[in-house]
């Protein structure tokens, strides 16, 4: 578990999990270290590849403990990101859930219409 920071503020709660099994010992890296990249890590000392991950979106409110360590008001909205990282197998190697204050970030997308809707066409 480890808080991302924006400016000197708390805006990020990050808790990932990775099967030991897959991973012993992982324990012995400081991910708190600057530049320390758990997927290096995955990569060149266990030989682990993510190959791809799977984001689900949703909206929680912060409870005590996210709340004392992301510096805001019990209840207050945050969106929460669960993350699955998966090798070319898809052999689940993560589960990270993130919860982002509402005050820092938001979520964007441009969406198009399926081809052949409004008489469009992919010519």
């Amino acid at each position: 578990k480890r808080v991302r920071f924006l400016n000197q503020k708390p805006a990020m709660l990050e808790t990932t999990h990775i099967p030991e099994m897959i991973c012993p010992n992982l324990t012995k890296f400081d991910f708190n270290k600057k530049h320390m990249s758990l997927y290096k890590v995955l990569t060149e000392e266990y030989g682990i590849l993510a190959t791809k991950t799977r984001y689900s979106v949703s909206m929680t409110y912060a409870d005590s403990a996210s709340a004392d360590l992301l510096h805001i008001s019990k209840r207050t909205p945050l969106l929460s990101f669960d993350v699955v990282g998966l090798t070319e197998e898809e052999q689940i190697i993560e589960y990270c859930q993130t919860l982002k204050r509402s005050d820092f970030f938001g979520i964007n997308s441009d969406l198009f219409p399926p081809t052949g809707l409004y008489g469009l066409s992919s010519d």
